[in-house]
This record gives structure tokens, sequence and C-alpha cells, in this order.
């Protein structure tokens, strides 16, 4: 089958965004004449803060000319909703230094953002301004009960846009506002769940463990094929289960009955259901499979590999190649490439329902400039954020969701359109 290349020529819009730690002082050596040195230390990561919490920045000062007295801290230039609280240090001569802390509130309403603000440290005759990046992360809840880490995928949200964990205090959905409802107290096998389009919460395990949200009840069912483990596959809209190891096989749980799809003996890959197919990647091969009758058609596209964080909308298949957001169209079987300006295109997180796409990118123009950005189908910015360190989930309303990768606090936030 040909494969052609389109490129058409499109424009986004972004602003700037600094991505790094700097310092207007030397670290050596104060400012000339200053008496003292101030220093706010980094771990390699730019500091964050929670709406409706507090942070501490670690701050050096260091006397000069055998200077004795109090040296002010303050921080300048915070982001809206953030304030510092003041603090007063006491040098004693020869060299003497403190450490100590700064710390920042953020209050409740504290809008997303990323801005370089200044911490300062004076007194009655020197002042040192040292410049550091900040980032205020959305609106979080911190979640009772889950692994340290919280992976999040397509099939982490319901058609609700609720979002489905799972953890040692069993299955919880959490709404768009942050409500936490344990919708069964039961912990799912392996710890993690997942959405089936039959309206169940799947663990992602085997032998299959699944919730009826409505009635909360859980179902048990062996695999056809044997097994057990951790495993995350599909559920398409009858509840049939879609294995995707050596080979693609249908699985009627209740019957204890499999099918395989002709063709893909032996083959490993990914599988996404959506739209009533189940989309089938396997090296360069791409299969399109109807759920009902097993009708297959199949496509080559060479160099490109799907379903590596790739996703499915309206019969097309969206991935990110060569640092632009790209979709596959197999009735014209033709790869698009959506061209977003400056932004280089480094992950794909979800499209909703209009084509929107939840995208990470770097400015091309900025080096210390990643972004979170909502790009549409013709690669314009509707939505610039700071990037986050996480995993996210997209919605079919435009939302996305946001997982902390913080071991000793894992929280998970909403990001609306």
């Amino acid at each position: 089958m040909k494969l052609l290349l389109l490129m058409p020529t499109l424009l986004a819009f972004g602003f700037t965004l600094t991505g790094c730690q700097t310092s207007t002082t030397p670290k050596n050596h104060p400012p000339v004449g200053s008496d003292f040195l101030l220093q706010v230390y980094s771990t390699g990561q730019i500091p964050g803060i929670y709406p409706g919490l507090t942070t501490k920045l670690s701050i050096s000062v260091l006397a000069a000319k055998d200077y004795v007295g109090p040296v002010q801290l303050t921080a300048l230039d915070l982001p809206q909703g953030v304030t510092a609280q003041p603090k007063t240090v006491e040098l004693t001569g020869n060299g003497s230094s403190v450490i100590t802390t700064l710390t920042l509130n953020a209050d409740d309403n504290s809008p997303i953002a990323g801005k370089t603000f200044s911490v300062i440290a004076k007194n009655k005759t020197s002042e040192v301004i040292d410049k550091v990046d900040i980032i205020v992360y959305p609106k979080s809840v911190q979640v009772p009960g889950t692994r340290a880490f919280i992976e999040l995928d397509s099939k982490s949200v319901d058609p609700k846009n609720n979002l489905w964990l799972g953890g040692s205090t069993g299955f919880l959905k959490i709404t768009p506002n942050l409500d936490i409802d344990i919708v069964s107290s039961t912990p799912p096998d392996c710890g993690t769940v997942m959405v089936g389009q039959d309206g169940g919460i799947w663990a992602r395990a085997i032998p299959y463990m699944r919730l009826d949200p409505t009635k909360k009840q859980i179902e048990r069912y062996p695999s056809p094929r044997g097994g057990s483990g951790c495993a995350s596959h599909p559920v398409d809209a009858k509840g049939h289960v879609w294995d995707n190891l050596y080979g693609l096989y249908q699985l009627d749980l209740l019957n204890q009955k499999t099918k395989i799809v002709p063709g893909t003996e032996n083959l490993g890959g990914t599988v996404v259901i959506q739209d009533g197919y189940a989309w089938f990647s396997a090296r360069d091969e791409l299969y399109v499979v109807d759920v009902d009758s097993l009708a297959t058609r199949q496509y080559t596209v060479p160099g490109v590999s799907f379903f590596s964080g790739s996703f499915v909308s309206n019969g097309k298949v969206y991935f990110v190649n060569e640092q632009h957001l790209s979709l596959f169209n197999p009735e014209s079987e033709t790869i698009n490439q959506i061209n977003s300006g400056k932004w280089r295109i480094s992950k794909l997180y979800g499209l909703d329902k209009y084509g929107n796409a939840w995208v990470s990118g770097n400015d091309s123009t900025d080096k210390f400039h990643p972004a979170l950005l909502r790009i549409d189908s013709r690669g314009k910015v509707l939505k610039e954020l700071p990037d986050f360190s996480g995993t996210f989930s997209a919605t079919a309303d435009g939302g996305l969701w946001y997982a902390t990768h913080e071991y000793e606090d894992p929280r998970v936030a909403y990001i609306a359109p």
C-alpha cells in the first residue's frame, strides 16, 4: 500500500516561560561592596507548590568583611496567590554562615503558573538578589492507599470524566471536583484498575476482576487462555477482553471461549479498543479489527511504531513522529504532520471528542522553555501551561488528569479545558 507524507503549513502561538534556575550572585564570593553572600539551593528540579499548601526553599547566607548583624530574607514578584514569610537571620562575622529556609504559601485559588521570582537578602547597607524559578501546580488531592507512583493512561478515565484508581483502600473514583469515593473497599489485584467500555472497572490482572460500579459488586473470571499475573488487557462494549500475547485474541469470559484474529498468530504488540474496532500494532503493521465480526484490515507503515503513546480518534491514529504530532488516516493511507510552529512535540497524552490534543512540547527558539500544551487539529495552541513531572490522561470534554510522581505524597489533579 502506498504511503504519502503530507505537511500542511499551520501556525501556533505561545508565551515565554523560564525553564531553569539561575542566580544573579556569584557562588564563590559576594558582590563587590556587599556584606554577605546569598544562595538558594536547587536540587536540579524547579521548585513547585500546590494551592492550599506550603513549600520551603533552602537558603544559605554567608558573612563577608567580618559583617556582624541581622539579614532580612524575603521574596518579590511571586506568582499570583503565593506569598513568602519574611525571616531575619543573624551573622556573627569571620566568614560565618547561616543555612535556613524561606517558607512560601499558596492560597487555595492560586492559578497554575511558572514564574521567575526574586529571593532578597538585605540589611541597612546591602541588598543581594538570587533569581529562582517556581511552578504552581494545579489544585490537587492526596490519594489514599495508592502506590507511590500513580500511572495514568487512556483507560484511567470513564465517559463522565471521572478518574479511577486502585490501591490498598480499594477501587477509588475521583470526580473533576476532586471528590473521592471508595466505591469498593476490596483492593484490586495488582493494585491498579482501568475502565472497560462495558461500564465495568477492571483490575489490571489475570485472573480477571471486574467491579460493577452501580451495584458495587465484584466478579472474577479465569482467562480461557490460562495464566496469571498483572496485565492491562482492554475490554470492549460487550465485555470481551482483548489479549495481545502471542497474537490478538478475543476472550469471552462468561463462556470461557477464545478467538484469535486471523493473521496475528505469534505476533506481540499493543492494542486499543476504539470506535467499535480493535487497533492492534505489531512491528510496523497495523491491524484494524471489527470487534463483532473480526473482519480485519491490515496496513504497513514503515518506520512508525504505533501505540507507544498513540491514541485513536474518529478513525485516525494520532502519535508523535519526528517531534511533530502526526496522524495516520487508514482511508487514504497517509501520514499527516501537524505543524505546531515553534513547538517540538515530545509526548502525547490524548485527544478530546473535538480532536484537540494535550501534549508536551519544547520551544525550538528557547531550550529552557518546555510546556504542557492543548492544541487543536491545525496546530494552534489553545492553552499553554508549565510542564510538570508526572503522568497524564486526557478526557473527552477537553480536560486533563494529572498524577504526581511524588513518592511520599502521591496526588492527582484535574485541569479544566
